[in-house]
């Protein structure tokens, strides 16, 4: 989301693949895949609006993931047994909280 660009997540309906895209939020052009996927779940920006982060299921559990929307590195964050998701960005952007169940139970992470 760099400079007036919106990131949003949609569904590619001929092989249900799901995307992470960019467009122009003046005037909802210069839409680009940045990320293609089985699956992606509740992207959250970073504070400087650089980084998105996301859960997805393709390591077979929930984890989630980063991408640098200048470089469009992926990084994946988490790699617990357990499912992770839900990420937030902290006011500063230093931190990441997100759900776990990696205890048997959910909880704050």
């Amino acid at each position: 989301m760099l400079d007036n660009q919106i990131t949003y997540g949609d569904i590619r309906l001929s092989d249900m693949q799901q995307e992470l895209k960019v467009m122009n939020g003046a005037d909802a052009t210069g839409q680009q895949v940045i990320w293609t996927t089985r699956s992606l779940r509740a992207p959250a920006a970073s504070p400087d609006n650089r980084t998105v982060a996301f859960m997805s299921f393709d390591s077979g559990n929930w984890d989630f993931y980063s991408i640098d929307l200048l470089t469009r590195k992926v990084t994946q964050l988490t790699t617990s047994k357990a499912n992770d998701g839900l990420p937030i960005f902290s006011p500063n952007g230093e931190f990441i909280a997100f759900v776990s169940d990696r205890t048997g139970a959910w909880g704050l992470w």
